[in-house]
């Protein structure tokens, strides 16, 4: 890292406090700026301790507020159905940030967001997912919280590689 870097981390809530503590100290050691970015009632730490939450209640240090929600955009659908789509996934976006868990949850459900599997299928039904969304020409974000997943993503890059 070079001197007077600015380091910007993503999905910041999933940091774990030992983590955190490594990250500040490196970039403290480099004389950089490290902006974290996250919503700490979306994904929680996949280690021990809530780093993103206890810098947002403790630290004293302020912080933004994003506000208006530039994904999920049902205007830049391709067709009607698509919009449809994004306009019932925005709503869905909207009540888990108001903190509507259950009505986000089954809203998803609904509309056939949620992949039900079982432990032993799960990387078979995330891959099969992935490749769908691939083959239509359609993007995807997959986020994990364990190795497992994490160690699959190798394989699903390199499918992503070879069908270019």
């Amino acid at each position: 890292m070079t001197r007077g870097a600015v380091v910007v981390v993503d999905e910041a809530g999933q940091i774990g406090g030992e983590q955190m503590e490594k990250l500040l100290s490196f970039v403290k050691e480099h004389d950089g700026r490290l902006i974290l970015s996250g919503d700490t009632r979306q994904h929680g730490a996949v280690e021990a301790s809530d780093a993103l939450r206890a810098i947002e209640k403790y630290s004293g240090l302020g912080f933004a507020v994003l506000t208006n929600i530039r994904r999920q955009n049902p205007e830049t659908a391709k067709d009607a159905a698509e919009r449809q789509w994004l306009t019932q996934y925005r709503l869905a976006v909207n009540e888990a940030r108001q903190g509507k868990l259950g009505a986000s949850f089954d809203r998803l459900d609904r509309h056939d967001a949620i992949v039900s599997c079982s432990l032993a299928d799960q990387q078979q039904k995330l891959t099969e997912h992935f490749l769908e969304h691939f083959k239509n020409h359609q993007s995807t974000v997959i986020v994990s919280q364990n190795w497992n997943e994490i160690l699959l993503m190798p394989l699903l890059s390199s499918l992503h590689f070879r069908e270019n």
